[in-house]
């Protein structure tokens, strides 16, 4: 039996509003597992719960503690489920195999747990896989009681879905209802745009990538898409175009389609020099 010190470190622990430091979640939970009489559904609880906790600063240890959590098979479905999509996530990049068997084991246990289908709905998506993404997306959106931003971004992964599917009607269906509940999706703002350019809609593109840009102006890939579709696609507005690439190698120096877009910016303005330089470092 827990005493009542053992039981607010168990609070302490297991708290994930971002109000603890995350140090002192981990002596907490370090404490119980190393002095606390445990049964083998807490200890498990308890491993899974200090490797999530510490998953974005010791990927090692929290792998090592979710790796005995999850073993043990003691911890409830939902602990289990977080367990599994913490531990794909701190997987090598090269280990897809091992990532989706984590993802499916999680939703398993947990069917209709928000997070747990958006994350297997967006590795889907960052794999290729257009079926498998749009069908977690679809059953994503079926879920009572999501919020805005949950349905915007499951409407924004049907959407990708759809344009990697070549149905881009019903691409831009979905990320017109997604920017509609959702009006802060930088994400879905910039992949409509992409798909406005594709279509021929420059001025509708741009004015989606330049918002996408305002919401997110560390981004360098938003800067830099802006920059080219102006200057390819529009071909006007180049001190803009300028502007915005000069941004985006500000965010990443030396990138080379950066760069190239810099060139290309510089032709159009007939600064020859200055395009000569910048495809000069691409080379």
């Amino acid at each position: 039996v827990l005493n009542g010190a053992q039981k607010a470190q168990i609070t302490l622990c297991t708290v994930n509003d971002g109000s603890i430091p995350v140090p002192q979640m981990v002596a907490a939970c370090t404490s119980l597992l190393d002095t606390a009489p445990l049964n083998p559904e807490q200890r498990a609880s308890l491993l899974i719960a200090r490797g999530f906790v510490r998953a974005s600063t010791e990927p090692a240890a929290a792998r090592a503690d979710l790796d005995k959590g999850l073993a043990s098979g003691g911890a409830n479905n939902e602990t289990m489920a977080t367990g599994l999509t913490t531990r794909a996530k701190l997987r090598a990049a090269s280990d897809t195999a091992g990532m989706r068997a984590d993802y499916d084991a999680a939703l398993a246990l947990a069917p209709n747990r928000v997070d747990v289908r958006y994350d297997r709905a967006l590795f889907a998506t960052d794999m290729g896989q257009a079926d498998a993404a749009y069908a977690d997306a679809d059953a994503g959106l079926k879920i009572a009681g999501l919020s805005p931003e949950y349905e915007g971004e499951f409407l924004r992964l049907r959407a990708q879905a759809q344009v990697a599917r070549n149905n881009p009607a019903a691409a831009l269906s979905d990320f017109d209802q997604a920017l509609r509940t959702s009006p802060r999706n930088g994400s879905a703002l910039y992949s409509r745009g992409l798909l406005h350019r594709d279509a021929g809609r420059i001025d509708l593109a741009l004015a989606d990538l330049d918002a996408a840009t305002r919401l997110d102006p560390k981004s360098a890939t938003g800067a830099r898409t802006a920059c080219w579709t102006r200057a390819a696609y529009a071909k006007r507005d180049f001190d803009r175009a300028r502007a915005q690439c000069d941004i985006a190698l500000a965010l990443e120096p030396n990138n080379a389609l950066t760069l190239d877009s810099i060139g290309l910016v510089a032709l159009q303005q007939k600064r020859w020099q200055d395009a000569w330089t910048a495809y000069d470092k691409v080379l």
